[in-house]
């Protein structure tokens, strides 16, 4: 677990990428990561591949033979300040508010049985807590387009699955732990889910290829099968 950090630091990840840690929030996250990873999307620092965001963190990746460690770095501390300056004045990072309708339990969450067991509340009590907060996308990962969503109700934390399944559909709906997330795409994984949902979160043929971006918002609307299959063939899923 990466330790608690107060102040903006950088640490060498080998000869060809950095690794800048942002002081973390009471809300487990850091707009200014946040903010970092959208002003590069901007930018074009030459040498500069590409950057990918985490919880307290940002991964900037550079080619060692167009670009060395600190220029890089005294590049980043620049665009940094600039960030800072402008935040004071703006608040928290634009951000967009997503809907995504969720059809839960029966082939689409055969785990919520296992989550109300775990969790002692009843399988509609389950569904109705993961509904109710305004989740926030705090980075992408572990697959392509897969959000790590904030703000989950901890009365639903259930941990991961002892033995992963082999292939999760894609848009399922799973809770490991204090965290909520949904699969873009079919893959293996451990989360217990608890729904699915028809709305297609990865598009490799799309510019941005993701449909959510760290600092964006995610609420979740239960629907019934029957409009669970309408949207999924909408949506050619």
């Amino acid at each position: 677990m990466m330790p608690v950090v107060s102040t903006l630091s950088f640490q060498p990840m080998g000869d060809a990428a950095v690794l800048m840690r942002f002081p973390q929030s009471v809300q487990g996250i850091s707009d200014p990561a946040i903010r970092m990873s959208r002003q590069l999307d901007g930018v074009d620092c030459p040498g500069v591949i590409e950057w990918s965001i985490g919880y307290h963190c940002l991964a900037v990746y550079f080619d060692p033979l167009v670009v060395d460690l600190a220029a890089v770095t005294a590049w980043l501390e620049i665009a940094y300040g600039e960030i800072c300056a402008a935040s004071s004045k703006k608040g928290e990072p634009d951000a967009a508010v997503v809907e995504i309708p969720v059809c839960y339990g029966g082939v689409h969450g055969p785990d919520l049985t296992e989550v109300a067991v775990h969790t002692g509340l009843a399988a509609q009590e389950v569904i109705h807590r993961h509904q109710q907060p305004l989740y926030r996308v705090v980075m992408i990962g572990f697959a392509p387009g897969f959000p790590y969503l904030s703000g989950m109700d901890q009365t639903l934390a259930t941990p991961r699955k002892a033995t992963p399944r082999l292939k999760i559909a894609a848009g399922a709906v799973g809770i490991a732990g204090k965290q909520t997330g949904v699969y873009p795409f079919s893959t293996p994984g451990g989360w217990q889910i608890i729904g699915r949902t028809p709305l297609p979160l990865f598009d490799v043929n799309a510019s941005p290829p993701t449909s959510l971006r760290p600092g964006d918002y995610v609420r979740f609307s239960a629907i019934s099968e029957e409009e669970y299959d309408v949207l999924r063939q909408q949506h050619n899923r």
